[in-house]
């Protein structure tokens, strides 16, 4: 499973630098959303 894992070029490394990309990204959006509700009202 981790030779095919390797072989396809998905590293552990990779997946959690994605994972984590997509987590800051989520989270970036939740607060620009916030503060954009803030000056809207």
């Amino acid at each position: 499973m981790q030779k095919e894992g390797c072989r396809r070029g998905y590293s552990p490394a990779a997946l959690l630098l994605s994972c984590l990309s997509i987590c800051v990204l989520f989270w970036y959006n939740r607060i620009q959303n916030r503060i954009q509700l803030r000056q809207g009202h």
